[in-house]
């Protein structure tokens, strides 16, 4: 349970039932299915999503590899659209645009079965994460009278942008489908507003965008950490014991730490790259005291195929050779 906006943390400060509803994370049997289903939604609260092996994998690429990099304002590789467009590519296992998006919505509509399914009247539905922006629309037509909100954790492109993504009408038309959006920033919110009216015609303020009729409310909910729980956190014995485990580790070194997935967009790379700079611009003994610390962070349900290899063995070669310079044996 991430701390993504309004879409974690204060939906769980509200003194409301909730039930949450996913995918467990792993592929379950079907004989195992309705027993963990019962476990999960009597002890838990949440409402699993069972998914295939290759449905799970192609939908995942298609989040990875298709809308992330847009929504980060990366243009799409040859490579990748040479591998989504081209069957006879050179890759050994081809995978096409529209393979990756049936199975996308096929998942989506898993997704929207069981929260129909777990839904009552009154029930407030809320969406969290990028990877389920084609959800609202799928759920409207299932409940059409049920209240949606969607929490976008990820920045929105300029129009510019956006226009190079697959699918992008039917993504917004998903989009679109809720009753209130939540953005990073007032910034992402503006491109949001202006890509709607350029693909689709909307008319819109900057706290609304008119969509056949409906009134879609844009709000900002940016992501943050919630401060009494990470000072509860800090009480708790087995962090004062690792604290104490670190400082005894470290001493009196210069530790410099960066969390970040290990991709091209994550900037563990860069992070490298400035703390080579600074053991170049620093005497032996300043250099020699100081400790560069990666957490390295996996996207939840990021299949094999999607992870950049090439990458983490860019990062690899980087710190190799920061620790032949300047480390001391």
């Amino acid at each position: 349970r991430e701390d993504s906006g309004l879409g974690i943390s204060t939906v769980e400060r509200m003194k409301y039932d909730w039930t949450w509803v996913g995918w467990p994370g792993e592929m379950v049997p079907g004989g195992e299915q309705q027993t963990l289903k019962k476990e999960l939604l009597e002890n838990n609260d949440f409402a699993p999503v069972f998914l295939n092996t290759r449905a799970a994998k192609l939908c995942s690429d298609f989040c990875h590899r298709i809308i992330e990099p847009v929504l980060y304002s990366t243009v799409l590789t040859t490579d990748i659209q040479m591998e989504m467009h081209d069957p006879d590519t050179e890759s050994r296992k081809p995978v096409l645009e529209q393979e990756m998006w049936t199975a996308y919505t096929t998942v989506m509509q898993q997704f929207a079965d069981v929260v129909k399914e777990n839904y009552e009247d009154g029930d407030v539905i809320w969406i969290d994460g990028y990877h389920l922006m084609y959800l609202p629309k799928l759920i409207r037509r299932l409940l059409p009278d049920a209240t949606i909100g969607f929490s976008l954790n990820a920045p929105f492109p300029t129009s510019e942008i956006f226009l190079i993504l697959p699918k992008r009408e039917e993504l917004l038309h998903g989009l679109l489908s809720c009753d209130l959006i939540g953005l990073q920033s007032l910034g992402y919110a503006r491109h949001l507003t202006s890509t709607c009216m350029r693909l689709l015609g909307c008319s819109f303020t900057p706290k609304q965008i008119n969509f056949h009729g409906q009134s879609v409310d844009i709000n900002i909910f940016p992501k943050g950490v919630s401060l009494n729980v990470t000072a509860s956190i800090q009480r708790r014995p087995t962090v004062k014991s690792k604290v104490a485990e670190l400082k005894s580790l470290f001493g009196t070194r210069f530790v410099f730490l960066n969390v970040a997935r290990p991709d091209k967009d994550g900037g563990v790379i860069h992070a490298l790259f400035g703390f080579e700079e600074f053991c170049a611009m620093q005497n032996k003994s300043v250099s020699e005291r100081a400790v560069f610390v990666q957490i390295s962070i996996l996207s939840t349900g990021m299949s094999e195929g999607a992870r950049d290899r090439q990458t983490e063995m860019s990062i690899s070669r980087v710190a190799g050779r920061i620790n032949g310079k300047y480390s001391k044996m």
